[in-house]
């Protein structure tokens, strides 16, 4: 045991003087990693390209054979443009959420199997008695 120790020095010093002498192009490299990563960071998703995000999915809900490029022909933006705010939105589990809220409420606006309107209330016998005869 004690001559493994022994041993195991010397390449332990060996190695913290390697490591220790980084050359600058390695340095270099390194902090170009690092602004990378940063860059790769999502922004922030504005409100108007959340609305055009909900916009060209409801349009798509309402018409299922409406492409995503048809979807954004009425909003003058390029397929690459949208799926950049795609990518933002989708980063943001807030921003997923919010959107499929939106989406899930239209959907129930337009379906036809949506709760039906509150009910009127029935008529009572002495209302009935009220209404005037029809003419004849």
């Amino acid at each position: 045991m004690r001559r493994a120790v022994l041993l195991a020095i010397p390449v332990v010093l060996i190695a913290y003087s390697v490591m220790s002498r980084t050359s600058p192009e390695v340095m270099e490299m390194v902090a170009q990693q690092e602004s990378a990563v940063e860059d790769a960071q999502p922004e922030d998703v504005t409100n108007e390209e959340l609305k055009l995000y909900i916009d060209v999915y409801s349009a798509m809900q309402q018409d299922h054979s409406l492409t995503v490029e048809d979807a954004l022909q009425t909003h003058n933006v390029t397929l690459e443009d949208f799926r950049n705010i795609e990518r933002r939105v989708q980063s943001k589990t807030r921003l997923v959420e919010k959107v499929r809220t939106a989406l899930i409420e239209q959907a129930r606006q337009r379906s036809a199997f949506s709760e039906p309107m509150a009910p009127t209330k029935p008529e009572t016998s002495k209302q009935a008695d009220k209404k005037p005869a029809p003419k004849p």
